[in-house]
């Protein structure tokens, strides 16, 4: 082999593989599109939790209105909605007593927090089931619930 030879195949070696910087730069690219995409898909995570609160507050305002029927009237503040879970030991009770809900998992919402049960309502409504939100806190603007 020549020393011309030996030449050209190193310049093809180095002209197929890839550099360092073009690889830094390939994983940057893909960086800024994986973390536009998760962007993308927080405002659809939020909404699908906001929807499953609204469906597990149905739920929950079925088994009260139940548990109404069966005991005569709705559970007390001190009750709660664990009355639908486990049987009550202070009136009212139902005569026949049966869990409305699966299990007390079935009374938290999407942010691990219990759903809240206000008897009577406020402004008028015979009671509130409500969700926290994901503030965690009681009164706020992203407060979701039966009203």
């Amino acid at each position: 082999m020549n020393l011309q030879s030996l030449t050209l195949n190193r310049r093809r070696r180095r002209s197929a593989a890839f550099t360092l910087i073009e690889m830094v730069l390939v994983l940057a690219i893909i960086a800024l599109l994986v973390g536009a995409g998760v962007m993308k898909l927080t405002g659809v995570m939020d909404a699908g939790k906001e929807g499953a609160v609204k469906a597990d507050i149905t739920a929950i305002t079925s088994a009260l209105r139940l548990y109404a029927m069966k005991a005569g009237r709705m559970p007390t503040q001190d009750q709660g909605l664990m009355s639908l879970v486990q049987r009550p030991t202070t009136a009212p009770m139902p005569k026949s007593w049966a869990p409305q809900m699966k299990d007390q998992e079935s009374l938290m919402d999407p942010w691990d927090n219990m759903y809240q049960y206000r008897y009577p309502g406020l402004q008028g409504r015979e009671f509130d089931v409500y969700s926290l939100g994901p503030d965690r806190t009681d009164g706020t603007e992203d407060d979701i619930g039966n009203w």
